[in-house]
């Protein structure tokens, strides 16, 4: 049976934060328009023998000839979103510094972390986290035990890592990584290889501490089985977040459903002028 996380806090998100994040949207939301208004506005040529620049780069996968031919509001769409997604990390770590700090939680943003660990741990974590890991089967609980044993030897060296969101809350530290629902093949054991080094100098400093793989949403519904990454993380035990896992579980129940609602109200007021993007005049 899955764990089930409990909420660092249950007061949702408050209106203050409401009012951060929905300014956190509308710069998106502006960014966007300022950077795609200029390249929308000349059709999409199925036979373009370069790729069309956006301040001065070239946009990775925009040449898609059958697409842009049948569908160019499709195409011009698609290559929209795929500029947008790599820019929204920011904005969701932004997004969940604000709704943890309003719930009166310490919180920060790209949290670095270095300390003092045995070689042993170092190769034990690098042994949990080669590309293409078949076995064993993850066990926090396992892993963090050899860790800490592992650790009472003297040989130490220095580690040093990042992460993408730091909480602390009743004495307990909270890392998480956060990646996109669809990561490739190199992220996941990159992802579990920082949250265990962040946790094994924790152990060596005598802190409670807990770390999180991150995916913010679920591509494939919110009740969906989801398990990218599962021959690194531990998700019987609650290892990853998915989805209104993660809103939730910083600020209670509902907190997902309430962060998009934001997001929804945003669009639907800025409906005429993302449409625009498209060649669709008017709201939808």
């Amino acid at each position: 049976m899955k764990v089930t996380q409990v909420p660092l806090s249950t007061g949702g998100i408050t209106a203050g934060a409401a009012d951060l994040i929905r300014e956190r949207v509308i710069k998106i939301t502006d960014a966007l328009l300022e950077s795609w208004s200029e390249l929308s506005a000349s059709p999409l040529d199925p036979l373009a023998t370069h790729r069309k620049k956006r301040k001065g780069r070239p946009i990775t996968g925009t040449i898609r000839p059958y697409l842009f031919a049948l569908f160019p509001t499709v195409a011009l769409a698609s290559t929209i979103e795929r500029s947008f997604s790599s820019s929204l990390g920011t904005a969701i770590q932004d997004c969940a510094e604000i709704i943890a700090k309003s719930a009166g939680l310490e919180a920060r943003t790209e949290e670095t972390k270095s300390g003092w660990v045995s070689s042993g741990v170092r190769d034990y974590i690098n042994s949990l986290t080669v590309e293409n890991r078949k076995a064993p089967e993850p066990d926090i609980s396992r892993e963090l035990s050899t860790i800490e044993s592992l650790n009472l030897h003297d040989d130490k060296i220095e580690l040093g890592v990042r992460l993408d969101l730091f909480i602390e809350s009743d004495g307990t530290r909270y890392y998480f990584d956060l990646k996109t629902p669809t990561p490739n093949s190199g992220q996941p054991p990159l992802m579990k290889k920082k949250l265990l080094e962040v946790q094994s100098i924790c152990i060596s400093e005598g802190a409670q501490s807990k770390g999180f793989a991150v995916f913010h949403y679920n591509p494939e519904g919110t009740m969906a089985p989801f398990s990218r990454g599962g021959q690194y993380f531990d998700y019987k035990n609650g290892e990853v977040l998915v989805g209104d896992q993660f809103w939730d579980f910083i600020a209670g129940p509902g907190t997902f459903r309430s962060f998009m609602d934001i997001w929804t109200d945003v669009g639907r007021e800025r409906s005429v002028d993302l449409n625009g993007l498209l060649g669709i005049r008017g709201s939808v």
